[in-house]
């Protein structure tokens, strides 16, 4: 079962019962298999404590609000919709440059869908 993941989205919070061994061993697992990996607000403590920042560009390592580098994208709290949006891109989601844009301009700019 674990060779039909796709990615791992780790969330912001209280990250005290995921930071653990099994889930350290999980995400360097994935990250050998070149998985996207995902984590925003605390969920990047969780990507640094599993070492999966090590030699990877991170919200830890910038100022930036959203950070993708290798297969591994992080975000503050504050970047949440263009965290999904990134998250979206890299698993091939949108069906077109326009479904893309919609996206945007509905979650982003507050654009009604007409």
């Amino acid at each position: 079962m674990k060779d039909q993941i796709r990615s791992f989205i780790l969330p912001g919070g209280n990250i005290a019962e995921i930071v653990t061994r099994e889930v350290k061993a999980c995400l360097q697992a994935l990250m050998k298999r070149e998985i996207l990996i995902a984590g925003i607000c605390a969920g990047v403590d969780v990507l640094d404590h599993a070492g999966i920042l090590c030699d990877v560009k991170s919200t830890h390592s910038s100022d930036a609000d959203l950070v993708t580098d290798k297969n591994v994208i992080t975000a503050r709290a504050n970047a949440y919709v263009d965290f999904a949006v990134e998250v979206a891109k890299k698993l091939n989601l949108f069906a077109s440059e326009a479904d893309l844009q919609e996206t945007i301009n509905f979650w982003k700019h507050y654009q009604r869908v007409q």
